[in-house]
């Protein structure tokens, strides 16, 4: 182990540059973490020389991982700039594209392990490279709603639609984060936009019909009509199924609710809440009879 992080799976004289990138990947991915406080001297003398790699792939994750792990450091930022000097136009692009990609995965990788605050550095310095991406600052909103911090998510959000306005998930994300400050006003108006972009956005219905239900003053009858649009359009689609049923004993019809449920087992079989109000429903059914 102390080998491999003293460099061994960097290797910056070897001439196959598939097995370069295999192991910049692994290291990028397992061995190093945000603004570390120092690197080997090694480690930081391979990366810098594969950065000056005649393959765009290694190149740009050499530089990601000299970005990621010791971007805060002066000497380093002024060597990631000098990387991008002289550049074609056409390689500048290509070079930021595979580096952004490259640090977006590790801030993926963080956002899946619940490490959002790890996530937030990674995708900030993901913006620093290309400022302004709209798939970044979503993905930087989403890591600030799963560390609570909705404000900030929503000004992601914002910054997102503010390049790319056709984006109708942004727009359900966006009044999830509103709904979790207690703007439930707010958060059915984002919903309602969304669906204005997408008519047929599976979780615009599902999220709007939810607020409804819960948050939106008791209306079952109308979450009822939107989590049948959500299911119609996307029948794998459990939660909303389950949730339909819920509306459905809401508003007395226990038969629907009940087919509601079954239809919703047939895509999560092993939900044992979902089965346990299956079979308080079906009890109660018999004993109507």
């Amino acid at each position: 182990m102390a080998g491999i992080l003293r460099g061994e799976l960097l290797q910056p004289d070897a001439r196959h540059p598939v097995a370069q990138f295999a192991g910049l990947a692994e290291f990028l991915g397992s061995r190093l973490a945000p603004d570390m406080p120092s690197l080997d001297r090694d480690v930081e003398s391979r990366l810098q020389r594969l950065a000056a790699d005649g393959d765009l792939d290694v190149r740009a994750l050499a530089l990601a991982c000299l970005h990621l792990a010791r971007g805060n450091d002066a000497s380093v930022r002024r060597f990631l700039a000098r990387a991008l000097r002289d550049l074609s136009p056409a390689e500048d692009d290509a070079l930021r594209r595979r580096w952004v990609i490259a640090l977006g995965s590790v801030a993926d990788a963080y956002r899946a392990r619940g490490e959002p605050d790890q996530a937030i550095v990674a995708y900030r310095k993901a913006l620093e490279v290309s400022p302004g991406a709209p798939r970044v600052h979503l993905n930087l909103g989403l890591a600030y709603a799963d560390a609570g911090r909705y404000a900030e998510a929503v000004d992601e959000y914002r910054r997102s639609l503010e390049v790319d306005a056709a984006q109708p998930l942004v727009r359900v994300n966006w009044g999830l984060a509103l709904a979790a400050q207690g703007d439930t006003a707010g958060a059915l108006a984002q919903l309602r936009l969304a669906l204005e972009i997408d008519p047929r956005e599976p979780l615009a219905y599902f999220n709007l019909a939810t607020l409804l239900l819960v948050g939106g003053g008791g209306r079952p009858a109308e979450a009822v009509s939107l989590y049948r649009e959500a299911v119609a359009i996307d029948p794998s689609l459990a939660p909303a199924h389950f949730n339909l049923a819920r509306a459905y004993v809401l508003v007395g019809d226990l038969r629907a609710a009940a087919a509601a449920l079954r239809r919703g087992l047939e895509f999560d079989s092993g939900n044992p809440s979902a089965r346990a109000a299956l079979d308080g429903i079906e009890r109660e059914l018999l004993r109507g009879h």
